[in-house]
């Protein structure tokens, strides 16, 4: 008889737990951080699996159809300076693009390239509103690169380190974010006084890509004066940021890890690869169109343009090209037809008005 009463009791229970969740729906209704759609969250507790068959997570604050769509699974991708490569393209040592460079980080392990929807997600994430978003991308790159991640076993986790009045400016730190919702998910210790920012610089996207470096000389130092170099040597250190373009700001932190830290490994962990110095396009997905800017950049639109008005496109041109013809051909095709219509449209306009005189 207790057990009965006692069942009875519990799906009471449950049914006014539902009934409360729905009138809270109705007046504060659930919503996908990310493209602002209403939730159902007792819907979501049965399903098990998005629309593409993944496995669905109902307590993240994305919904079915954006965790399709920040799904980065199988990438290509080059393991010194992080580059997305062809699919087959097989790469050991390193890419043509970081030939010739010299990094002291050992490993970049990306989530995706910075464009199209995980931009737009960065832009949202460096805002105070966005410290969810940026807890749920950390569990997103637990789940699509655990296995590099368990492969490094680093001992310690670092975010890069911000400026105190950026830091002011913005209100939240998005690789420090990163960084403690990633140490939670591996179980490994984050520290955020190894490394400091000394110097207030320019931003790194309002400098151009040759004087990138420049920029960043004597950023960081070690959090103390005399740092206790013993207690770090032989180490495996985890780097973590946000975005990373050519790399100077990692590559520069990395060094201050090595020589003055006596750090023996460092992986830098981004959220987002950029094209970097090489201007070309990436291999993943759709064709990235690179921004507007005056810097004709050697493998992007502006340049091609610029030798296309010169007159000195070869006939042995690359694939690249040939696929920029086609598209340059097609959208001049659509301009002349849209032109045509609109001059069709105005001379019925003046014939009908003429009629009426």
């Amino acid at each position: 008889m207790s057990l009965r009463m006692f069942d009875g009791w519990r799906i009471l229970r449950e049914i006014f737990m539902e009934i409360a969740e729905r009138l809270l729906q109705l007046v504060i209704p659930k919503r996908c951080v990310y493209c602002g759609l209403i939730r159902d969250p007792l819907l979501e507790r049965r399903r098990k699996l998005t629309f593409e068959g993944r496995k669905f997570h109902s307590d993240w604050v994305l919904c079915e159809q954006c965790q399709d769509l920040f799904a980065f699974e199988s990438m290509n991708i080059c393991r010194r300076c992080g580059r997305f490569l062809h699919n087959q393209e097989f790469i050991v040592d390193g890419c043509p693009s970081c030939e010739g460079r010299t990094f002291w980080f050992d490993r970049v392990i990306p989530l995706g390239p910075y464009r199209g929807n995980l931009r737009q997600a960065i832009f949202m994430m460096k805002k105070r509103s966005g410290i969810p978003l940026t807890e749920t991308f950390a569990r997103l790159f637990y789940v699509y690169r655990a296995f590099p991640l368990h492969s490094v076993r680093p001992d310690v986790i670092l975010p890069i380190p911000m400026h105190p009045f950026y830091h002011f400016v913005r209100g939240t730190n998005d690789a420090q974010v990163l960084a403690q919702e990633l140490g939670k998910l591996l179980h490994i210790p984050v520290n955020e006084r190894i490394l400091k920012c000394r110097k207030l610089r320019l931003a790194q996207r309002a400098v151009s890509m040759e004087e990138r470096e420049k920029n960043v000389e004597g950023m960081f130092a070690p959090f103390r004066r005399s740092p206790d170099r013993s207690r770090w040597l032989g180490k495996r250190a985890l780097l973590v940021d946000d975005v990373m373009t050519t790399g100077s700001t990692l590559n520069e932190a990395s060094r201050i890890l090595k020589q003055e830290l006596g750090f023996a490994d460092v992986t830098v962990l981004v959220l987002a690869r950029a094209r970097g110095e090489s201007g070309r396009r990436s291999f993943y997905g759709t064709v990235v169109r690179p921004v507007s800017n005056h810097v004709e950049q050697e493998g992007s639109y502006a340049a091609y343009w610029k030798r296309r008005r010169a007159g000195n496109v070869k006939k042995g041109a690359s694939l690249e090209d040939i696929q920029d013809q086609k598209k340059i051909r097609t959208f001049n095709s659509n301009r002349k037809r849209k032109k045509k219509s609109k001059e069709s449209s105005s001379g019925k306009q003046k014939s009908k008005r003429k009629r009426k005189k």
